[in-house]
């Protein structure tokens, strides 16, 4: 099985600023795992696990679901949280917002995703229907037992950011340091405004 997502990567400028940021604020914190720039992306949706057979037909449909789309304006690092919000952090993450002048293109983007997963019969996660979309950028997984300094959840800027693709990414696993790998499969160019 393939385990699919549709997302926006983080382009490497961005990236490389979000990282250095992040290594410095999580300076200390014992067996925490920080992303590459690579690997950085906003999750649209999880079409879920799918048969390999299967991948080259979403990829068609999403070619056509995505066409014409206009990329949305976004700031990275308005906030900062984690996963789940209390308890034992399984990830840190942060949250994207949209610019005033680009409201509803980001929702637009996670909507045709979701309905390239329905063409194909699959089923979200439930958090991607019950729960309201909470744009973010995981950038660390914290140890067991990590202390996060407060100062990470403070207000801060990593800049803006105007992503030019949609892009299917399969999920390979973990590895040998416990982060994630991701593999692209599709990307489809968004309508990039000047200006």
């Amino acid at each position: 099985m393939a385990r699919l997502f549709f997302g926006l990567g983080v382009e490497s400028d961005l990236g490389d600023r979000i990282v250095r940021r992040t290594r410095l604020a999580l300076e200390g914190c014992e067996g925490t795992f920080v992303y590459a720039a690579d690997d950085l992306h906003l999750t649209l949706a999880f079409p879920g696990e799918v048969e390999p057979g299967l991948v080259r037909s979403i990829v068609h449909t999403a070619a056509d679901e995505f066409r014409g789309l206009t990329a949305p304006e976004l700031r990275v690092g308005g906030t900062a949280g984690s996963f789940p919000d209390e308890g034992r952090r399984s990830s840190l993450w942060e949250g994207v917002e949209e610019t005033f002048d680009s409201l509803g293109r980001l929702e637009a983007l996670r909507n045709r995703a979701l309905q390239v997963a329905y063409v194909h019969g699959l089923r979200p996660r439930r958090a991607d229907l019950e729960e309201p979309f909470r744009p973010h950028v995981t950038v660390a997984r914290p140890g067991p037992g990590a202390a996060i300094p407060e100062d990470f959840f403070e207000d801060r800027d990593a800049g803006r950011w105007l992503p030019v693709d949609v892009t299917l990414f399969e999920s390979l696993g973990a590895d040998s340091e416990g982060g994630a790998r991701y593999r692209a499969l599709g990307a489809w160019p968004l309508v990039v405004r000047p200006g």
